[in-house]
């Protein structure tokens, strides 16, 4: 079996956490950026931070409440031309981390478009998961904006009649 190694990985204690005032600040260093533009398929990854708050929702159980903001600047390729297109992200997120066991509990409670993560334990990999919501938050097809290089592949916004040619044989008669 392989492994597959993370390429940002910031395990945390979500405890330890939810007792901080500032928010939780996660910077990929170059390397990392490298191996997640790498991972994403992109040119490049040139920057890359997240902000992360957790709040525990009380009871005896893992049930936190994980809100954060990601900012990044990387490099796509066009899907047309291929030229390098720079995109700026900065984006939110938002999800709950609760153990596996309790789901058949919360199944009435949870929203049915809230994201869940699970946790056997109060540890989480936060650099993962921000590295998941940034792959949501790029732009799936990039394209660059109309140019002329473009033009000859875009098709024209006037379409021709495809009977056309039948009225004209009617018109001969």
């Amino acid at each position: 079996m392989t492994i597959t190694p993370i390429e940002l990985s910031r395990m945390a204690s979500l405890e330890l956490l939810t007792k901080r005032v500032d928010p939780f600040v996660i910077k990929a260093t170059p390397d990392e950026c490298k191996a997640l533009a790498k991972r994403f398929h992109i040119v490049s990854i040139d920057f890359f931070e997240a902000e992360i708050t957790v709040k525990w929702r009380g009871g005896k159980s893992i049930d936190y409440d994980i809100t954060g903001r990601l900012k990044a600047r990387l490099v796509q390729s066009c899907i047309v031309t291929l030229q390098d297109i720079i995109e700026n992200i900065d984006d939110t997120f938002d999800f709950r981390v609760v153990h596996p066991k309790q789901m058949e509990e919360l199944t009435d409670e949870l929203d049915e478009f809230q994201d869940i993560e699970f946790a056997e334990d109060d540890n989480i990999d936060l650099g993962e998961i921000v590295s998941q919501y940034l792959a949501l938050s790029m732009d799936p097809y990039p394209r660059l904006q109309e140019t002329p290089e473009l033009s000859i592949l875009t098709p024209s916004t006037q379409k021709k009649n495809p009977f056309a040619v039948l009225g004209s044989l009617k018109k001969e008669r």
